[in-house]
């Protein structure tokens, strides 16, 4: 990471602080240089949150951001906390200073460090690792494709929060009656792999593959739906079973299996 003598306190701390990487802590240092410039002839500019908190670090230290500021412009570059007060105004003070920069500069170089996201979309196949045993409200779900917006810098992990996201959505809708919700079991890069890159940005237009489960097919806590009754399933390990809806029986082989009209609750064996 490059730095001249009156930034390197600074930068440092501001990237121990919040934990960024070298090459973003470097990508900070590069955009602040501009925006200071920017704002050295025009004190209606603001900042991007990541520039102001390297502005914040570097400004208490008071020296070296006056040395900077006298060698660099030759005047001595203000911060007005007040300014971020009315966040509406300070929104509009930021869309100024980046049209600045454009004018300036040309194209942003480093538009994460200015807030900006790229959209990428990306598809995601929904499928269920127990087709079979789904109730109707449920098939209409398994091989249903969704297109999700993400950005450029979102991670795998971002992903499957979002993939997550719309599983609770469906588990509001059709499993509110129920004390069994759908999960996310794996999640598949073109159905090849299950650890996709941790980086978005080179799959967009790719198709993610979701296996969801649901729990009835587990061994310890299940219900096996098939139409007009239901049987509890139960293992040594069960606990209290509330009673369920009605369908109808489906039998597993080598599990007990008991109508729920015999009981309401039942404590498994």
């Amino acid at each position: 990471m490059e730095f001249d003598i009156y930034t390197k306190n600074a930068i440092l701390r501001t990237q121990k602080l919040f934990m960024w990487s070298d090459s973003y802590a470097s990508n900070v240092l590069f955009e602040f240089h501009r925006f200071m410039a920017i704002r050295a002839t025009n004190d209606k500019c603001s900042p991007s949150n990541d520039i102001d908190k390297l502005w914040h670090e570097f400004i208490l230290i008071t020296k070296d951001y006056y040395d900077y500021c006298m060698k660099r412009f030759q005047t001595y570059v203000h911060h007005n906390t007040l300014d971020a007060v009315d966040q509406p105004a300070r929104k509009l003070r930021l869309n100024t200073t980046i049209e600045e920069y454009k004018k300036t500069y040309g194209p942003i170089t480093y538009p994460k460090v200015w807030g900006i996201k790229t959209p990428i979309y990306l598809f995601v196949l929904f499928t269920f690792n127990n087709p079979s045993y789904l109730t109707p409200n449920l098939q209409q779900y398994n091989g249903r494709k969704a297109v999700l917006e993400c950005y450029d810098d979102d991670t795998f992990q971002d992903l499957k929060q979002m993939i997550n996201t719309q599983i609770d959505k469906i588990n509001d809708d059709e499993c509110r009656n129920s004390h069994h919700k759908c999960k996310l079991q794996y999640l598949y890069l073109n159905n090849k792999t299950e650890i996709p890159p941790r980086s978005l940005s080179d799959h967009a237009d790719k198709t993610f593959t979701a296996i969801l489960s649901y729990p009835i097919s587990s061994f310890d806590d299940q219900i096996l739906y098939q139409g007009n009754d239901a049987y509890d399933v139960f293992s040594p390990y069960s606990s209290i079973r509330p009673q369920y809806s009605s369908v109808q029986p489906f039998y597993k082989p080598g599990r007990k299996a008991v109508p729920k009209s015999s009981l309401g609750y039942y404590a498994g064996c």
